[in-house]
Parts: C-alpha cells; sequence; structure tokens
C-alpha cells in the first residue's frame, strides 16, 4: 500500500495538484459564505480549508456538539469533513470534484437549516 501512494505522489505534479485543490478549497470558501461561514484571516493553502459561522444566527445554533452532530448527518449522506476547534475542516482530496463540493454545500445547508427550525 506504501509503495503504490509513492508510486502516485512520484507521478503528480505538485503545483498542478494544489492549483486544483485551490479551485475546489475556493468554491468551498463562497459556497460557505452564501451559508453563514468564513475563514479565519491570513494566507492558506489549497488542499485545506476551515470554515467558521460568523453569521450571529449561525453561532447560536452551532455549539461543539451541534457542530459534530452536523458532521455525522454529513457522513450518512457519504460527505466527510471534520470538526476541529469551532471550525468545520474540509480537505478534498484530488478526486473531488465541483459537483462534489455542491453537494456537500447543499447538504450542509439543509443540515444547518434543520438545527434552525
Amino acid at each position: 500500500m506504501v509503495c503504490e501512494g509513492l508510486r502516485i505522489v512520484k507521478e503528480i505534479d505538485v503545483m498542478e495538484a494544489q492549483k486544483y485543490l485551490t479551485r475546489i478549497t475556493d468554491r468551498v470558501l463562497i459556497g460557505g459564505e452564501e451559508i453563514g461561514f468564513g475563514v479565519q484571516a491570513g494566507p492558506r493553502v489549497g488542499h485545506i480549508i476551515g470554515l467558521r459561522p460568523v453569521s450571529s444566527a449561525l453561532r447560536d445554533v452551532l455549539t461543539p456538539s451541534k457542530m459534530v452532530e452536523v458532521a455525522n448527518r454529513l457522513k450518512e449522506k457519504d460527505v466527510f469533513l471534520a470538526v476541529r476547534c469551532g471550525a468545520f475542516r474540509i480537505a478534498p482530496y484530488l478526486n473531488t470534484t465541483m459537483d462534489d463540493v455542491d453537494t456537500l454545500l447543499m447538504a450542509s445547508n439543509i443540515n444547518l437549516l434543520k438545527l434552525m427550525t
């Protein structure tokens, strides 16, 4: 397994991979902002993003336990993210598509609306 992983890494153009993943996480950021999330200011890398609730409505509802609940609901839909220090950590893979991002954002929005009603 390790040898196969190293073979794949050797074949990857790391700069192209970073550009691709940056496009993915940029789309996650834009979609996240549309539903009340933001990212911590400062430089970031393309292969991981942490979305924090910034709207007062989301901050009131998304306690740490509720964030874990949302993450678990998303997992049931084969959407995987982690909860870390008050943020949803999203780390796309090289095979993540824009359709996958749309699924993440739609499922997240639906689950957040359920919490808020």
